[in-house]
């Protein structure tokens, strides 16, 4: 039993070389703080380490532990204690601290740490439906990183589980379409959200695909299924679009356009087939009753908004899956695991999205009276709904309220807001933000009318579903439906976030829409907006009149005098100093008179090499060769 008191989960990495040249070994580092009374858990803040150093993924390790702690102890600050007023440390090596009793030995060895903490943070987020329900949940990511397992050299890279009644039944192998789109974005050069954005967007379609993928479970499968789709990208990408193949060219777009959609509506195929045929494996292995089960998702995969919701039309309406459903989430799986296996009768609940940094009232006063700002400062008062409604309806307004959501959508804590019911919101919100003129924006909709504007709808408070707007309403709001109509909603009630909830029915009072546009508050390549100062730099280098800070009412003018136009310098750099830096070259030099760049990248990739070997000693560098040569082959140049 563990004892009462705090405790940290991090998902962090401490590398010198990777912090000089950053490398990913892990990405969208993050820590939780928890704190424990009894068998009842809370969770007290999420800190998402991208959104303090402004590096977007966050892939820079730390470069030293000592150097992490420091970060930590500042992090932890805000609620006077320290690393050394903690319990216990899991998840990074190098930090972690009296982990002994909850060694997660028992586990399926089949499976690595970083499935199992994918597969927690959305069996576990709300702890009472895994105690009172039977779950389907599935674990599909990218891949795991190498940092505390064997990462891509394990025999399985996702797990799936079935539980009932807070037991867990068995764990399963199933299939993931991630690497696939991995692979996909970086070969055509756009983002997985653009992708599917565009997959819907244009009405292009290929019929000539007939090497069908396989299901992938390992790296193997991958790097064989990943062939197959370097030459169908290069027969997309050279096909006569006059060809008896090609249907449906979308004169709105380009032609690479309209061949980057046709690609993404075959891997769309095929991810959903996957995904369906894990769950069919599954329930007949169970003998479920689907309709009986809520279905649990977790992994970069589940921000798929499309394939969740075709994927939970067989199960209970409502998806279980936390809003860090990515790697942001890991530290919310490694702390529900470890809380778990120390026993099993824990109470926990999530609750919201709400866990990140507060913005207080007395930093908005700091920040608006500094010299760095006041005179940029026309009005500030209270904000009313009404007014909120009144400045949406002439344009978008940036609005920040209290605890940033943890994930990597905005949902409604750092967000910029707009009219629904015009495209030219679309078209004004996407030059801000910097996207292609067909990206829709998400609205936020008044949870209890969901179901009057959207077919087959439920509850969807992290923004992880796509519904269909209703033939009769989506003629009213253009500027969040897709071109086929969907949209990427987020539900809200009063309980979640009583300050936008009053606007959303003060919107719906003036105008009869139940909803407003919500896209992230952050500029293109640069994480969310965190704080005061971050919110103003952004709307005034955006020319956007009025800022809401927790319901203040910021009125801003003198734009053409901010001479500020990149994206606010956060307040945490874990850059290495130039002594540093010149021990780390030295060493990457000698490294790359034995290893090749590929070598090298691979091992940096798989920390249980880069931990075991060292890259200052010329020794142990030729062995890695040696073993990389032997036992990694066809992996160099792949991760």
């Amino acid at each position: 039993m563990l004892a009462d008191g705090y405790y940290l989960s991090t998902y962090f990495s401490i590398s010198d070389i990777n912090n000089v040249i950053s490398t990913c070994v892990r990405h969208d580092q993050n820590m939780a703080l928890w704190k424990k009374k009894n068998n009842e858990v809370e969770l007290i803040h999420y800190w998402e380490l991208e959104r303090y150093t402004g590096e977007k993924h966050q892939l820079r390790s730390f470069y030293s532990t000592e150097q992490a702690i420091d970060v930590i102890n500042q992090l932890l600050s805000e609620y006077n204690i320290t690393f050394d007023d903690v319990e216990k440390v899991w998840g990074t090596l190098g930090i972690e601290k009296n982990v002994g009793d909850t060694k997660i030995e028992n586990l399926d060895k089949r499976f690595t740490l970083h499935s199992y903490e994918h597969l927690y943070s959305c069996l576990l987020y709300e702890k009472k439906i895994f105690d009172q329900d039977t779950i389907v949940a599935l674990a599909v990511d990218g891949g795991p990183d190498g940092e505390c397992d064997m990462g891509m050299y394990n025999r399985y890279l996702y797990i799936a589980s079935v539980s009932t009644r807070g037991n867990i039944l068995g764990y399963e192998p199933v299939a993931s379409p991630a690497l696939i789109w991995l692979s996909t974005k970086n070969i055509v050069g756009l983002e997985e959200g653009t992708l599917m954005a565009l997959g819907s967007a244009c009405s292009a379609e290929y019929y000539g695909f007939e090497n069908k993928f396989e299901y992938i479970y390992s790296y193997e499968d991958y790097v064989k299924e990943k062939k197959k789709l370097s030459l169908l990208i290069e027969h997309i990408m050279s096909v006569d679009l006059n060809s008896d193949y090609v249907k449906y060219y979308d004169n709105k777009f380009s032609e690479y356009e309209n061949r980057v959609s046709m690609l993404v509506k075959i891997v769309t195929r095929y991810s959903l087939e996957t995904l369906e045929n894990n769950i069919d494996i599954i329930k007949n292995k169970y003998s479920l009753d689907l309709g009986q089960c809520y279905l649990a998702l977790s992994g970069g995969f589940a921000l798929n908004c499309p394939i969740n919701s075709m994927l939970v039309k067989r199960f209970k309406k409502k998806l279980l899956a936390p809003p860090c459903v990515n790697d942001t989430g890991i530290s919310l799986g490694l702390g529900l695991l470890k809380f778990y296996i120390a026993d099993k009768d824990f109470t926990f609940s999530l609750k919201n999205a709400y866990w990140g940094k507060e913005c207080s009232d007395e930093e908005v006063r700091n920040v608006i009276e500094s010299s760095e700002f006041e005179k940029f400062i026309f009005d500030v008062k209270r904000g009313t709904p009404t007014n909120v409604v009144d400045d949406i309806l002439t344009g978008p307004v940036v609005w920040v309220n209290g605890k940033a959501e943890i994930g990597p959508r905005a949902l409604g804590a750092r967000s910029i807001l707009g009219d629904p019911r015009f495209n030219k919101t679309k078209d004004v919100l996407n030059e801000i933000k910097q996207r292609q003129w067909w990206r829709p924006v998400a609205p936020i909709v008044i949870e209890e009318k969901v179901n009057e504007w959207f077919e087959e709808s439920y509850e969807t408070k992290f923004m992880l579903n796509t519904f269909i707007a209703k033939k009769d309403k989506s003629k009213y709001i253009p500027a969040i439906c897709h071109l086929d109509s969907s949209a990427r909603v987020q539900t809200l009630s009063r309980e979640d976030n009583n300050l936008l909830y009053d606007v959303l029915v003060k919107f719906n009072e003036i105008t009869n829409i139940p909803m407003i546009c919500n896209t992230s508050l952050n500029d293109c390549g640069e994480p969310i907006v965190n704080n005061t100062s971050e919110a103003l730099n952004f709307a005034l280098k955006k020319n956007i009149n009025i800022v809401y800070i927790n319901g203040w009412r910021i009125y801003l003018h003198n734009h053409e005098k901010y001479e500020k136009k990149d994206c606010y310098l956060r307040n945490i750099s874990i850059f290495a100093n130039d002594e540093q830096l010149l021990i780390v070259e030295e060493k990457i030099k000698n490294c790359l008179k034995i290893l090749t760049q590929g070598e090298l990248h691979h091992v940096l990739c798989n920390q249980f090499l880069y931990k075991k070997y060292s890259l200052a000693n010329q020794n142990q560098i030729e062995k890695l060769k040696k073993i990389l040569n032997k036992v990694v082959g066809v992996y160099e140049g792949e991760i």
